[in-house]
């Protein structure tokens, strides 16, 4: 499994996060990306370093859409490669897939210094499915850090996040198994979800100007 770890980390990979979420780095991935307004996590959930031991593996997946700590939506997803004289056959490779999960968008090697940069959304899937096969003693490393706006991205028409895992052709479709939120989501007709969503925020929005 992956391991997330924010705390206790060493002076360069502080160095490195501040950078990342620092407000002039956030002008260049808006710049980018087209995404304003954008906002670091101060509590660092999810962030920090992430590292995959041999065996480990994430199965593909949409991320979160709401920061359970601070109820911001979440955006987009940085991550940083920090694998030296990393072979191929150690595996690890990052899989982008479609929504409909037809076949394979993209597959990136953690090749050392590497930066990935993705929104985060109902059609945006990722992991790294296949377990990592680096020696006892090593580990594959990243750099992780999300960023937030405070209001809801927009979705496309149909779009819906309903499942959180999802299988790849070929798998078994039981790993995409729903909790009961997931189910009365997808048999919730979009206004009525819409206007639930749209109250939801309302809450949300209001707490936080309660706790600020």
């Amino acid at each position: 499994m992956k391991q997330e770890i924010s705390h206790g980390l060493g002076p360069a990979t502080q160095h490195l996060l501040s950078l990342v979420d620092s407000a002039p780095f956030r002008e260049f991935v808006s710049a980018i990306t087209g995404v304003r307004d954008l906002i670091s996590d101060p509590t660092q959930k999810f962030a920090g370093v992430h590292r995959m031991p041999p065996g480990g593996f994430t199965k593909i997946h949409r991320d979160f859409e709401v920061q359970s700590t601070t109820r911001l939506f979440n955006r987009l997803n940085l991550l940083i490669d920090l694998n030296r004289d990393w072979p191929e056959a150690y595996g690890g490779s990052l899989e982008l897939w479609p929504a409909e999960m037809s076949a394979l968008g993209r597959r990136i090697f953690p090749q050392f210094n590497t930066m990935i940069l993705w929104e985060t959304q109902g059609a945006t899937l990722h992991g790294l499915p296949d377990p990592v096969t680096c020696p006892p003693g090593r580990m594959r490393l990243s750099v992780a850090s999300y960023y937030y706006t405070t209001t809801r991205r927009v979705p496309a028409p149909g779009e819906r996040r309903v499942r959180y895992w999802a299988a790849r052709p070929g798998e078994d479709h039981c790993m995409e198994r729903m909790s009961w939120q997931d189910h009365l989501r997808a048999l919730m007709p979009d206004p009525l979800y819409n206007v639930l969503r749209a109250a939801r925020d309302r809450i949300s929005r209001a707490r936080r100007s309660r706790a600020s």
